[in-house]
């Protein structure tokens, strides 16, 4: 197949995925309407509705692995996790859909196969969740993996409708499944993790060991926060607090640090 056709192919596989995802029942030849093409073309592809359907199946199942790799190697809190987590898969939000609800994929056994062991992963991610204390022990794992396909696919048709702004997508979906919708943002996971890094000096505790935050501890929380929100890696954060330390003597380059993020995220929102 030459450059041209492989394109054209994934590019019919992507439109018939976002369609299909809330028109489970249409027709191959609404699906060829949807995508602007005659039957025939589409055809020439896909010869039957059954081998459109296994390739979309198969094309999503590579997308989620290829999505969801590289959270295994990063060291993050539970929230954070959670972040990255949405972060990766809301993009794919039609894609997660039609693998969960679709009926006639589990006809196809590779298919089956795959997605089951995708739905064990998750299982085990949860589990993961639940001995960092983000999730309470005593929910149920299918409960909560019910939960993450309902944020996932309700997230992602929020961005479609225009509901909801993209860069605020991931921070609300986990807000609305670590915390639910009450004002807290952040979970004590998050603030032992940020100290444990260095985000925050060591944090003093009272007679009964409780950590006992100050307003300047308080202060520099809501600092971080509002720089990991505006997306400054970790590693720019370090730097930045270890400057800190001299403050005196640091300022430029601090400033510079500071600066440099900013070009980045004018950058990221160009893109």
């Amino acid at each position: 197949m030459s450059k041209s056709s492989a394109k054209k192919r994934q590019q019919f596989i992507d439109a018939a995925t976002a369609f299909l995802a809330q028109n489970h029942g249409a027709s191959l030849s609404e699906i060829a309407e949807h995508i602007g093409v005659g039957r025939a073309t589409l055809q020439r592809y896909f010869p039957k509705r059954q081998d459109l359907l296994r390739e979309i199946a198969l094309e999503g199942i590579r997308k989620m692995d290829e999505a969801f790799a590289p959270l295994e190697e990063i060291e993050q809190s539970a929230e954070e996790s959670v972040h990255s987590f949405f972060e990766v898969v809301l993009p794919l939000g039609d894609v997660y859909h039609f693998l969960g609800t679709y009926p006639d994929l589990p006809t196809f056994p590779e298919v089956a196969q795959a997605y089951e062991r995708q739905l064990d992963e998750l299982r085990n991610y949860v589990r993961f969740l639940k001995q960092q204390g983000a999730i309470a022990p005593d929910v149920p794992d299918g409960w909560v993996v019910v939960m993450l396909d309902l944020l996932i696919w309700g997230t992602w048709s929020a961005i479609r409708d225009g509901a909801i702004a993209r860069n605020d997508a991931a921070a609300l979906a986990v807000r609305t499944l670590l915390n639910g919708l009450s004002r807290s943002e952040f979970v004590a996971d998050t603030l032992r993790y940020y100290e444990r890094i260095g985000r925050i000096p060591p944090i003093t505790r009272s007679r009964s060991g409780n950590r006992d935050y100050t307003i300047d501890d308080i202060n520099r929380i809501e600092f971080v926060k509002c720089l990991r929100a505006a997306g400054v890696p970790i590693e720019a954060l370090l730097e930045f607090f270890r400057l800190n330390e001299h403050s005196v003597y640091t300022t430029k380059a601090r400033k510079e640090i500071l600066v440099e993020q900013r070009k980045q995220l004018v950058q990221k929102i160009a893109d």
